[in-house]
């Protein structure tokens, strides 16, 4: 899996960075699809600079795989628990969505 990090109103370090290859790049065990390469949009940062109740981070995450998007937005007071929700989510989905292909599979035999 490719990715494709933008940070807003925060410094995109090594670590946030490397940290989310990690944690997204689990998915790939998922999304095993060796004839076509997919990437992952993902969006990190503040959602604004003046939040009255402390700071909030976002992640989002886009991934679009076989004539599918996956997408996840979460907020969280904690960056790296927003990309772990965002991780979630996106596992949940596709997930969900592998069972409903094998389902449909299943009931054409």
């Amino acid at each position: 899996m490719k990715f494709n990090i933008r940070a807003h109103n925060i410094e995109l370090t090594n670590a946030i960075e490397s940290y989310i290859e990690q944690k997204l790049g689990a998915l790939d065990t998922y999304l095993q699809n060796k004839s076509e390469p997919f990437e992952a949009h993902i969006e990190v940062g503040k959602p604004s600079q003046h939040h009255q109740s402390g700071d909030i981070y976002e992640a989002k995450v886009t991934i679009a795989f076989a004539n599918t998007t996956f997408r996840s937005e979460t907020l969280k007071d904690d960056l790296y628990a927003a990309i772990d929700d965002a991780h979630d989510q996106l596992k949940h989905q596709i997930i969900k969505f592998k069972e409903k292909i094998s389902d449909h599979h299943r009931s054409e035999e």
